[in-house]
C-alpha cells in the first residue's frame, strides 16, 4: 500500500515511515500541507493519507478539505494524528473528512493496526468497484439485447395494418416483455379474429413464445380457416417448441362480417363472459371446454367450439388471470364475480374503466400479472387502417401496469 505520512516534525515522519515500510508499505513524506497536497494530486495510488493536526501553514484540516476535492477513482482513507485528543479536536478532524484518529505518542502496534484494518476496507470497496463496473458492462450487453429482441417481438406480432370497429382491447404487461398474447387479423370474407392467450411464466422466456403463435393465427386467418383449424395448428407448433412445463391458455374468435355471431375455441381460459339484453342486462359465463394449447398430442386433439348469437347490444369479454387474480393489500381478489357485476352495471368506454378500478382495488400492491382483456361489440364488422402514427393493438407496452396503454380497437356501438 501507498501511504503518505504527513507531518512538520522530522522524526515523527521518520518513525512512522520505518513503521509501515517494515510491514511492506511503501511511504512517502510531506513537511507541511502544501507539500501534501501537491504529492497527492500528482500520485494517483496513494490509498492511505496519515495527516497531522497542527502545522505551520495549511494546517492538517485544511488540507484535508483540500485533499478530497481531488478527484480520484480508487478510495483514500486519512488518519489523523495528533496530541490534541479532546473531543472538538477529534470532531474537527472528522468532519474535515477524516475517517480515523491516532493520539501522540504514536504506539507502533495500534499504528499498524490501523492502517490493515484500512486496506482490509480499501480492499473490499476495490471489489465493489469491481463488481459494480462488471454489472454496469453486462447491464449495457442486456440492454442491448434486449433492445434487438423488443425490435423482433413487435415486428413478429404485427404485421397487419387494420384495425376492427367492433372490437376494444388492453394489455399490460407485469414486466418489460409480456406473457400475454392479444392479437387481431381481418378475415378475406369481411369478418375478424382474435386470440387472446396466456402463456405459463412471465418475461422474456414467455413473450418468446407468442413469435410462433403470431405468425400461425395470421397466416391461418389470411386463408379464413376455422377456430378449430388455428387451435389444432398452433397446438401442434407449440408441442414441437415448449418444455413440458409451458402451454397456452388462450380464446381464439371469430367475429363474422354481419356481427351477429362470434365462434370460440377455448382451452385453459377463465370464463368468457357475455354481456346482452339492453337495460335489463344479463351475463353468461362460456367456460372454455378444451385443454390448453401445447399439452395434447394431435390424436388427443379436440376442436370443441362454441358458437355465441349476438343480440344488438351484446358485448363480449375474452381476458387473462391479471385481471380475476388482481390482488390487494389484504389478500383479497378482484375476482370473476366482482368482473361480471363491473361489466354489467357499467356500460361506456367499459375497458378503460375496468382497468382504472382493477388499479384502484390493487391500490399500492404491485402488478403480479400480466393483464388483457378484449371486448367485443355486435354490429356488422368495420375495418380501417390504421394511421401511421397510432399504436397497433397487437403492440403491447413493454412497461409496467403504470405505464401500460389502452389500445382502442374501434368506438363503442
Amino acid at each position: 500500500m501507498k501511504i503518505l505520512v504527513v507531518d512538520d516534525q522530522s522524526e515523527v515522519r521518520e518513525l512512522i515511515s520505518l513503521t509501515l515500510e517494515s510491514e511492506g508499505h511503501e511511504c512517502m513524506t510531506a513537511e507541511n500541507g502544501s507539500v501534501a497536497i501537491e504529492i497527492f494530486e500528482n500520485t494517483q495510488d496513494v490509498g492511505i493519507v496519515l495527516m497531522d493536526v497542527c502545522m505551520p501553514g495549511i494546517d492538517g484540516c485544511s488540507a484535508v478539505r483540500l485533499i478530497k476535492q481531488i478527484p480520484r477513482n480508487q478510495l483514500c482513507s486519512v488518519i489523523f494524528i495528533s496530541a490534541m485528543d479532546d473531543y472538538d479536536t477529534i470532531t474537527s478532524c472528522l468532519d474535515a473528512g477524516g475517517d480515523d484518529f491516532i493520539c501522540k505518542p504514536i504506539n507502533k502496534k495500534l499504528l499498524i493496526a490501523k492502517v490493515n484494518a484500512h486496506i482490509r476496507t480499501k480492499t473490499l470497496y476495490d471489489q465493489l468497484e469491481s463488481a459494480n463496473a462488471q454489472l454496469q458492462y453486462h447491464d449495457q450487453v442486456m440492454r442491448r439485447e434486449f433492445a434487438i429482441v423488443e425490435q423482433i417481438y413487435r415486428n413478429g406480432l404485427d404485421y397487419i395494418e387494420t384495425r376492427c370497429s367492433n372490437a376494444r382491447s388492453h394489455t399490460s404487461p407485469m414486466s418489460m416483455f409480456n406473457g400475454d398474447i392479444l392479437l387481431e387479423a381481418p378475415s378475406p370474407s369481411g369478418g375478424v379474429y382474435h386470440i387472446v392467450g396466456d402463456f405459463t411464466g412471465h418475461g422474456l422466456g414467455a413473450s418468446i413464445c407468442t413469435l410462433p403463435v403470431s405468425d400461425i393465427f395470421y397466416r391461418c386467418a389470411a386463408k379464413k380457416k376455422s377456430v378449430g383449424q388455428i387451435a389444432r395448428k398452433i397446438n401442434a407448433r407449440l408441442l414441437q417448441l415448449l418444455p413440458e412445463t409451458m402451454f397456452l391458455c388462450a380464446t381464439i374468435s371469430y367475429l363474422d362480417s354481419s356481427g351477429k355471431t362470434l365462434t370460440l375455441w377455448s382451452g385453459g381460459m377463465n370464463d368468457n363472459l357475455h354481456v346482452h339484453g339492453g337495460s335489463n342486462a344479463k351475463l353468461d359465463r362460456i367456460e372454455g371446454e378444451n385443454m390448453p394449447l401445447g399439452v395434447l398430442i394431435e390424436e388427443d386433439f379436440d376442436e370443441v367450439i362454441c358458437v355465441v348469437e349476438f343480440g344488438e347490444e351484446s358485448r363480449f369479454y375474452i381476458y387473462t388471470d391479471g385481471i380475476s387474480e388482481a390482488c390487494n393489500a389484504s389478500g383479497e381478489y378482484f375476482g370473476l364475480e366482482r368482473l361480471a357485476n363491473y361489466l354489467l352495471e357499467n356500460r361506456k368506454n367499459t375497458v378503460d374503466s375496468l382497468i382504472s378500478e382493477v388499479r384502484k382495488f390493487r391500490g399500492e400492491e404491485d402488478q403480479s400479472d400480466d393483464i388483457s382483456i378484449l371486448e367485443l361489440h355486435a354490429g356488422k364488422v368495420e375495418h380501417f387502417p390504421v394511421k401511421s402514427n397510432e399504436t397497433m393493438p397487437q403492440k403491447q407496452s413493454l412497461g409496467p401496469d403504470s405505464t401500460a396503454s389502452i389500445h382502442h380497437l374501434g368506438s363503442e356501438k
